[in-house]
């Protein structure tokens, strides 16, 4: 059960860290459009 846990967390690490980039960059966009959708209400 350790070793086993040991390299899922191994895996999913690694994983989170090819797809970081991707993460970060999806992110940024969300920002974004939720910042741009919060200013329309505002001045609408």
């Amino acid at each position: 059960l350790n070793v086993f846990t040991e390299s899922y967390m191994y895996m999913d690490q690694s994983a989170f860290q090819y797809d970081y980039e991707t993460l970060r960059t999806t992110g940024v966009i969300l920002a974004v459009v939720i910042v741009k959708k919060i200013k329309n209400k505002k001045w609408q």
